[in-house]
């Protein structure tokens, strides 16, 4: 989580700048990995639905899309109350 991520930078960042580069770098990678999940709002998403829309050769209904997109937030935000949830339980531990 967010908590997690700043310790390790701090972490990362006494330990030197190639070890923070190298941390830096991980998180881009990350970012770009979870922009491509199938979520309606992501890239992965859209690409998704442009091939299913390529394959099926019919548009799919703005009500679906508006389904699937607060479906989609709903996952977002689920997976960010756990994230935080988990910092702050290590935190706790500590």
């Amino acid at each position: 989580g967010p908590i997690g991520i700043a310790g390790e930078a701090n972490k990362a960042r006494e330990s030197g700048w190639l070890q923070f580069l190298f941390l830096i770098a991980s998180l881009s990678f990350a970012v770009g990995y979870f922009n491509m999940l199938p979520l309606t709002f992501l890239d992965g998403g859209r690409a998704l639905l442009a091939l299913l829309e390529e394959i099926t050769k019919k548009s799919i209904k703005d009500k679906t899309l508006a389904n699937l997109n607060v479906l989609g937030f709903g996952v977002i935000i689920v997976l960010m109350g756990m994230s935080f949830f988990s910092d702050i339980i290590r935190l706790m531990e500590k």
